[in-house]
């Protein structure tokens, strides 16, 4: 059955946080499974935004303008990660979160089904008056993305869940689904291994994928720019990904001296040597931008936030982009560089170097052990082993809408 707008209908209901990234795209995945494995079981999905008006939108919206000037560093990302905590598990009755909170919770108030969320706001909000699965999708647990009085948290790893007990979440309550990746990106992973590490043993040019955050951070940009333009002189293919926003693909465009283009078949063989610069309309374009070239990609630069996933589960070795901002990267990136799988970019003199790094890395085999220890080291298929949780769990009288 296609997807309903009626919460009666529902026997489940995906209530979303377009927040950042790695939360959307957490829940985004789930959904997409869960929809194409049981395309019997209706199922409603929604955003907070969409079921709140006056100050508890405005308040919304709010949250989101903090996340995009807090994940820049400095003093508002200082204010805006206190935020955060406070707005955290232990908090539920808060004059904050109760305004926050006070549409989407009419709204559920008289559903007995199961509500998927992704955001920890969200699952801390709704916690104790719905039945919440929590989608944890990222491999780092920070204390605000631990919550309560969850009916099941879906974590990745078994090093992820651990984090959960160590905060006091009971063990039944926790499940371990493997990682979440793009659509596709698993059933390849074994194939575009192996075709990169044939490359890596060739003496031509490399491709690269150049990612940064959403909020654009300067230091994380500026390291960008550079890194960019020394693999591109150095002849290898480069494609930044310019995310979303049309002002900053605009100052891409100008400093790379190129054009924005969309579709990927731009990026072909004749890139080589220059810079590609890709912009997507909407959040569900980029994902199929970076799904559709990361078999391509031999290596990739990006700050340490979910597509880690990358290069911990694909193969793939990441340049991670410093300075860490926010409480996920670090440990992202702590657990990436732990495994052998991602090296830190900690300067500008680094970042202008790094196609000599590259070929250094390249010559003494360093890159291809970079590759072999983030390969079969966890299940890839995530989403779709939490869509079968969650529809083993609809099963169940205990947690059944009807």
């Amino acid at each position: 059955m296609p997807e309903t707008d009626d919460l009666q209908e529902a026997k489940v209901a995906f209530i979303g946080a377009a927040i950042g990234r790695g939360h959307p795209f957490y829940l985004d995945g789930l959904i997409e499974a869960f929809a194409r494995e049981y395309p019997q079981i209706p199922y409603l999905k929604s955003d907070v935004t969409e079921l709140s008006h006056g100050i508890c939108r405005l308040a919304w919206s709010g949250i989101e303008q903090l996340y995009q000037f807090g994940a820049r560093g400095g003093f508002i990302s200082s204010q805006y990660n206190r935020l955060r905590q406070r707005l955290g598990s232990h908090n539920k009755s808060g004059v904050a979160a109760a305004i926050l909170g006070q549409h989407v919770r009419e709204y559920l108030k008289d559903y007995a089904g199961p509500v998927v969320v992704s955001h920890p706001l969200l699952a801390t909000i709704l916690a104790h008056q719905n039945k919440i699965i929590y989608q944890h999708g990222e491999l780092a647990a920070p204390p605000e993305a631990i919550v309560e009085g969850c009916y099941r948290i879906f974590v990745p790893t078994s090093r992820t869940a651990q984090a959960f007990i160590e905060r006091g979440i009971p063990m039944q309550r926790l499940f371990v689904t493997g990682q979440c990746l793009e659509n596709g990106l698993s059933e390849s992973a074994e194939i575009n291994y192996r075709r990169r590490l044939d490359r890596f043993r060739e003496e031509g040019p490399l491709t690269a994928g150049l990612f940064s955050s959403g909020a654009y951070p300067r230091d994380q940009v500026r390291k960008l720019v550079y890194a960019a333009n020394s693999l591109a002189e150095a002849g290898h293919r480069v494609i930044v990904f310019a995310g979303l926003s049309a002002k900053r693909a605009g100052e891409f465009a100008r400093v790379f001296h190129t054009e924005i283009v969309s579709a990927l078949h731009s990026c072909d063989s004749g890139s080589f040597g220059r810079i590609t610069l890709l912009r997507a309309k909407d959040r569900a374009e980029f994902d199929c931008q970076t799904a559709e070239i990361v078999p391509d990609l031999d290596f990739f630069v990006a700050p340490a936030h979910e597509r880690t996933n990358w290069a911990v589960g694909l193969g793939l070795p990441q340049f991670i982009l410093c300075p860490y901002l926010g409480t996920y990267a670090p440990l992202n990136g702590a657990i990436a560089t732990a495994q052998g799988v991602a090296i830190e970019i900690n300067d500008d003199s680094m970042a202008r170097n790094l196609a000599a790094l590259i070929g250094e890395y390249r010559s003494e085999g360093r890159l291809q052990v970079m590759a072999d220890k983030g390969i079969g080291q966890f299940d890839l298929n995530g989403f779709s082993h939490g869509a079968h949780e969650l529809a083993t769990l609809m099963a169940s009288s205990e947690i059944s809408a009807s």
